[in-house]
């Protein structure tokens, strides 16, 4: 898939073969051209994307949990609370709703986790369909992740970077006062420390 924005056209998405091959999201057009002859551009279209990305959240809603959003441009996060013990569990809940992906031609990963940031980060970093990180044990899996996979606002993550910070476990070391003076409070997710009252799972469209 190619994105445009003015002159500029960038790869949006692979599929698995384009991601063998060596093609990779962000990658100039005109490089995957060069580099990979009779390859096929497919031309974006959001519009198209989004709007099917909320029949999928509303199906989600009908299927799985009565909370259930759109995530961002590729994702859908659910409130598993409550609702996996109608599936037989967990397990059987991620597993399901992979396998169903699947019988559409779809491919997703699929993670459960006690907040949605790190079910977010672990659907994105972690190379499984399915991840499940057990209750209280959100911080091992996360903490060697980037510090990109935090949703922060792309300003703060520069000044994160800027400090010195490049994985989630950096943050979560450092002592909270410092950041809370230095960041503005009110910007979303601003605090590397954030918390759930439940848990939640997070889907991502992997055609990146």
């Amino acid at each position: 898939m190619i994105a445009t924005s003015g002159s500029k056209r960038w790869v949006s998405a692979v599929d698995t073969a384009a991601r063998k091959a060596g093609l990779r999201v962000g990658m100039p057009a005109a490089k995957a051209q060069a580099l990979f002859r009779g390859l096929m551009l497919v031309d974006a279209q959001p519009h198209v994307d989004a709007a099917a990305l909320e029949r999928i959240t509303l199906w989600a809603l009908t299927q799985y949990s009565p909370i259930a959003a759109v995530d961002g441009t590729d994702g859908i996060v659910l409130d598993a609370e409550g609702a996996d013990h109608l599936q037989g569990g967990e397990l059987p809940m991620v597993t399901k709703i992979s396998n169903q992906f699947l019988a559409c031609k779809l491919t997703a990963r699929v993670a459960i986790s006690d907040t949605w940031g790190a079910a977010h980060a672990c659907a994105r970093a972690i190379a499984r369909e399915t991840v499940i990180v057990p209750i209280g044990k959100t911080v091992s899996p996360v903490e060697k992740l980037p510090i990109t996979l935090l949703r922060l606002p792309e300003k703060i993550l520069s000044d994160l970077r800027t400090l010195g910070f490049q994985i989630v476990g950096e943050l979560a070391n450092t002592p909270r006062a410092p950041l809370a003076l230095r960041f503005d409070r009110k910007s979303p997710g601003a605090s590397p420390r954030c918390s759930a009252a439940s848990r939640s799972t997070w889907l991502v469209d992997d055609a990146d």
